[in-house]
This record gives C-alpha cells, sequence and structure tokens, in this order.
C-alpha cells in the first residue's frame, strides 16, 4: 500500500471515530428546581431561578450559553442571554442559578393595585446551550410558578406608659410594634408622625428606616414630653388619672407608597 493509501486509510477511521463518539453523546436532562426570592422590597424583588443538569455521558460537559425570557402576570419583564461557565462532571450533576431583577412598576398596574396581591404568576422560557463534539446542542425548558408579594407590617400601640409626672411637666415612653407576616426579611422607611393625648397634638418626629425579620418583630420605644402649662385643664385631669388616649397618626415609607397609620391607645 502507498503512503497516500495509508494516509486516506487513516482519515476515514478517525472521521467513522468521532461520527461515533458524537452519536453516543448524550443531551443533558434540565430539570427546574424552583426559585428563590431575595432583596424583597416594596419597589420589587430579585428572582433567583434554579437549575439542575444532569449529564449522562462518560465525560464532563460545559454550559456554553444561556438565554432566558421572564414572563410576570402576563408582562414580559426580563430577556437576557449570557455565558453561563458551568461545567457538569461526568455521569453527575451541576446546578445552575440565573438571578432576574423584578419591577413591579412594570407591572402596568398601579402599585397599590400590586401590592395589594399575595403573588403573581410567572413563566419562564430558558434555552441551555451544551458544549457537545457534535458542536453546541440546545435544551429548552419552561417553568412556571408564583412570585411572592410583599405585604405591609402590621403596626400597633403596644404600650403607652406615663413616666415623670410633675406640676408643669409629664412624660411618656411609648412602645411601637411591628410584626412581619412575610417569609421573608422586610426593609421599613421612614416614619413621619404626630402625637396627641386626648386628640391635643403634643409632638411629631421622625423614625428612622428600619429592617424586619422573616415571620418577626420589632418595639421601638417613642418618648415624648408633655408641658402641662400649655395644655388644657382635661388633659391634665386625664394624664393625672391616667386614664388618657393616646394617638399615633402618619405615613410609613413603602418604597414608592406610603401606608397611612392611625393608632389609638389607652395610657398605662
Amino acid at each position: 500500500m502507498t503512503a497516500s493509501l495509508r494516509l486516506a486509510a487513516l482519515a476515514l477511521v478517525c472521521l467513522s471515530a468521532c461520527s461515533g463518539a458524537g452519536s453516543l453523546f448524550e443531551k443533558p436532562r434540565v430539570g427546574f428546581r424552583g426559585v428563590e426570592v431575595a432583596d424583597v422590597g416594596f419597589a420589587g424583588l430579585t428572582a433567583r431561578f434554579v437549575f439542575i443538569v444532569d449529564n449522562p455521558n462518560a465525560i464532563g460537559i460545559d454550559v456554553a450559553q444561556l438565554g432566558y425570557s421572564l414572563t410576570v402576570d402576563g408582562h414580559t419583564l426580563a430577556k437576557g442571554s449570557s455565558a453561563a461557565g458551568l461545567h457538569v462532571p461526568a455521569e453527575g450533576a451541576g446546578e445552575l442559578t440565573v438571578p432576574v431583577g423584578v419591577s413591579f412598576a412594570e407591572l402596568g398596574a398601579p402599585l397599590e393595585a400590586v401590592l395589594a396581591r399575595k403573588e403573581l404568576p410567572f413563566v419562564l422560557h430558558a434555552e441551555l446551550g451544551f458544549g457537545m463534539p457534535s458542536g453546541v446542542q440546545n435544551v429548552p425548558l419552561d417553568a412556571r410558578g408564583m412570585l411572592p408579594v410583599p405585604q405591609p407590617p402590621r403596626v400597633a400601640l403596644a404600650a403607652v406608659e406615663l413616666g415623670e409626672l410633675t406640676v408643669s411637666r409629664a412624660s411618656l415612653d411609648i412602645a411601637l410594634a411591628f410584626a412581619n407576616d412575610n417569609s421573608f426579611a422586610l426593609p421599613l422607611g421612614e416614619l413621619r408622625y404626630q402625637l396627641t393625648v386626648e386628640d391635643e397634638p403634643i409632638s411629631s418626629g421622625t423614625l428612622a428606616p428600619l429592617s424586619l425579620d422573616p415571620h418577626a418583630g420589632k418595639t421601638v420605644h417613642l418618648r415624648a414630653g408633655v408641658d402641662l402649662l400649655t395644655v388644657g385643664a382635661a388633659l391634665v385631669a386625664a394624664l393625672s388619672a391616667r386614664s388618657a388616649r393616646l394617638g399615633l397618626d402618619g405615613e410609613l415609607a413603602l418604597g414608592a407608597i406610603s401606608l397611612p397609620l392611625h393608632l389609638r391607645a389607652a395610657l398605662r
């Protein structure tokens, strides 16, 4: 056999082997594990979509590219593509997380109407491209589910106590209780408030922003002084008898909207 015939035969063997190896490769299996939420606020949230990739092949493979489209409550909010950078070992599995920002303002409804709901339906279409011996092979995936909508906190006057009481002055200790019924941390903005005793204004102030842990509460103490020389006799008598009623009226900032508060509690 001449040298040229030997080279031709070797080339045919190599082509056949490479073709056989490509046909033996199976497409990876992709599943949707679920969605995790982070950075939840009254303006929106970050949804982290988690995929499980199962590689049945005898060699490792890479997720070469990723494309996705996210629709929330019938509105397409995000489209994107990127190099995923995930390596899945031979006959093993890997986890791929895709974070997508969701803005409630883009849902085509007033923010108050969106926040009045507890959940929003989503549809995620994704396509993962795997680097295979025969080239990039795409595996599509559709997932459906619900995204949580943050619920406003519960706010109450837990206690109003009379501290110092002199001929000219009274001091009040006011316990303001916040409760978060959500399964995630809840950021709250400033609370601007005015305090009254027996409907007479005594002071006003601003409470700094705070954060509530999931399914948890927090109590903040406000202190106010009453100048007894400048208020009516009925108020002085009510304070002395510890029968006065305190009122707190204000607005709690929740992103772009405010939660009005009109709270009342008896002095003790």
